[in-house]
């Protein structure tokens, strides 16, 4: 009977342990699988067929089974994460969601394009550069910058041989500058894009290439920062719209020389020689045959304005006196008739 009895328990507490793990598996297993991703991938924006975590979406952009990524909320690293080693050129969607990592987004090789299909996505770095193309002398890298927000001590450095196109979105780099470029080999190439730091719109240190040609702003500066090698810029390395020219902080245009550390160009419209107002850059100030003819036109409108309001007043003027004869001479008839009547009695 003891025997049956302590069976019995036994069983009664597998059956117990079996139903609390039933219940583990059914409440909280479909709970997980419904969990939504962090980031979802695939071969293209229509064919988003897998999803997971970010460093499960770094897997995939390494082992080429990922293309496309698109973020699905916020995500938030407080520790560093390494670059991304790309096969190919992937887009990253920020869809209007912000990926914060405390070393900002890296790549080696392949390439990116950034996009935010939504609005307001932006991309942070609380220490270093929200973008960054890391170290490598084999690896080159092209990225696009179509949209989103970009917010780091830098928003974009280049470490690496690469090729940056400046599209769109908007760059904030709070120490030093929106752009920093310290590789020879690295060129950046600015079609549109929103500039906002207050130190230089690019920091240049070892190198690089800045291409303004295609710009569409008025104005971009640029600091020298240099390195224990390189402390200068050569003026060639900025490739400038038509009309343009660099232009030192006293506002001297610079023209074939080397820019020195620490210091800051603009790259500008250059304005003609006599000014503003000049057609002909040697001109001197003086005023251009359009500006002479405009002139004479002003000075007969205002003359012949001048003309009418005098006849105006004149014409005014010769009615009033007339009005004002008129009405006397009515005044005056009555007394005269008067005083006809008067003297005819008298008679």
């Amino acid at each position: 009977m003891k025997r049956q009895a302590k069976f019995s328990k036994l069983l009664s507490l597998a059956l117990i342990f079996c139903t609390a793990l039933a219940l583990t598996l059914t409440f909280h297993l479909p709970s997980s699988a419904a969990e939504e991703p962090e980031i979802v991938w695939g071969a293209s924006d229509g064919e988003l067929t897998e999803g997971g975590t970010l460093y499960e979406a770094c897997v995939a952009a390494y082992d080429g089974t990922g293309v496309y990524f698109r973020l699905q909320k916020d995500i938030t690293r407080d520790s560093a994460m390494e670059p991304w080693i790309l096969a190919n050129v992937i887009t990253l969607d920020l869809s209007g969601h912000t990926l914060s990592l405390k070393n900002g987004f890296g790549i080696i090789g392949g390439g990116l394009i950034l996009e935010d299909s939504v609005g307001d996505g932006e991309l942070i770095a609380s220490d270093g550069a929200a973008l960054f193309v890391s170290t490598s002398d084999t690896e080159f890298s092209t990225i696009t910058i179509n949209g989103g927000t970009l917010i780091g001590k830098e928003a974009i450095h280049a470490y690496s041989p690469c090729e940056f196109r400046l599209v769109g979105g908007t760059l904030c780099g709070s120490r030093y500058g929106d752009v920093h470029i310290s590789d020879t080999n690295a060129t950046v190439i600015v079609t549109g894009s929103t500039f906002t730091s207050s130190v230089a719109a690019f920091a240049y240190g070892a190198g690089g290439v800045i291409d303004l040609s295609n710009a569409t702003g008025n104005a971009y500066t640029i600091k020298v920062l240099g390195t224990m090698m390189v402390n200068t810029m050569e003026t060639d390395k900025v490739i400038l719209p038509d009309g343009f020219a660099l232009f030192d902080d006293e506002d001297t245009k610079i023209a074939n020389a080397t820019v020195q550390l620490n210091e800051i160009v603009t790259a500008k419209q250059e304005l003609p020689a006599g000014g503003p107002d000049t057609d002909d850059p040697g001109n001197s100030g003086n005023e251009s045959s359009d500006d002479k003819n405009d002139s004479g036109v002003i000075v007969i409108i205002i003359f012949i304005v001048i003309a009418i309001l005098s006849a105006g007043a004149f014409i005014f003027v010769w009615f009033y006196k007339r009005k004002k004869e008129t009405e006397n001479k009515n005044e005056n008839e009555p007394e005269n008739e008067i005083e006809n009547e008067t003297e005819n009695k008298a008679e």
